[in-house]
C-alpha cells in the first residue's frame, strides 16, 4: 500500500514512512541470517529515503536530516560486509549535520539531538575509527538520557543501531567489535531500563 501511495502522490513523509518499512523488514530479515532479503530490503529503503532527500532538498525542508540519516543508515547496513569500504559521502554527511544543528538552534527535541549524535558514530564506525571516538559518543548519549529518558524513544534509536552496529560487529576487528557491543549495551540499558 505505502509503495502504491508513493507512485501516485510522493511526499517526503510517505518515503520515510515506506523507507521505515523497508528497514523495518530489513532488520526482520537480518535477524533470520536471510542476507538476500536484507540487500533487496536494503535496496528499497535507499531508493525511499533517496527520494525523500531530494524532495526535502528541492523544498529545503527544515527536517531534511530525516532522509538523510536513514539514508546514512542504509548504505551502512547494505555494505557491512567486511571489505574494504569508500568512505561516506562527506557533503551528505555534512549537510545532515547543517539540517540537525539548525533543527537544535531552532527547537531541539529527542530526535535533532540523539541524531547529532549517531551521525557522529556512524562517521566514526564507516572509518573504522568508534573504539577512539567511544567515550565521547557515549558521553553523549547519557547526556540526552539525563534529559530525555523515555524508553520507548531509546528503543528506536536501538533498534536501528542493533541493525547497522550488530552487522558491522561481524566483520569488524577485535576493537571496532568491542565498542560496537559497547555502545548497545549502553542503548539497551535506555530502552529496557528495568531490564539493566
Amino acid at each position: 500500500d505505502l509503495e502504491q501511495l508513493t507512485q501516485q502522490h510522493a511526499t517526503i513523509e510517505l518515503h520515510g514512512l515506506a523507507g521505515s518499512a523497508w528497514k523495518r523488514l530489513a532488520m526482520i530479515a537480518n535477524d533470520l541470517e536471510r542476507e538476500g532479503e536484507v540487500q533487496s530490503a536494503i535496496a528499497k529503503m535507499l531508493d525511499h529515503y533517496k527520494e525523500g532527500l531530494a524532495m526535502a532538498r528541492k523544498q529545503a525542508a527544515p527536517d531534511l536530516y530525516y532522509p538523510g540519516i536513514n539514508l546514512i543508515v542504509a548504505q551502512l547496513a547494505a555494505r557491512a560486509d567486511g571489505r574494504p569500504q569508500p568512505p561516506l559521502d562527506a557533503a551528505l554527511v555534512a549537510e545532515v549535520r547543517a539540517s540537525y544543528e539548525a533543527q537544535v538552534r531552532k527547537d531541539p527535541d529527542f530526535w535533532s539531538v540523539v541524531g547529532s549524535t549517531e551521525l557522529l558514530m556512524l562517521e566514526a564506525l564507516a572509518e573504522g575509527k568508534l573504539a577512539d571516538k567511544l567515550a565521547g559518543v557515549q558521553r553523549e548519549f547519557a547526556d540526552l538520557q539525563r534529559r530525555i529518558s523515555t524508553p520507548v524513544d531509546w528503543r528506536s534509536v536501538f533498534d536501528t543501531e542493533r541493525f547497522v552496529l550488530g552487522r558491522w560487529a561481524r566483520h569488524a576487528d577485535e576493537a571496532q567489535t568491542k565498542a560496537c557491543n559497547e555502545v548497545l549495551r549502553q542503548l539497551a540499558g535506555y530502552a529496557w531500563p528495568s531490564a539493566a
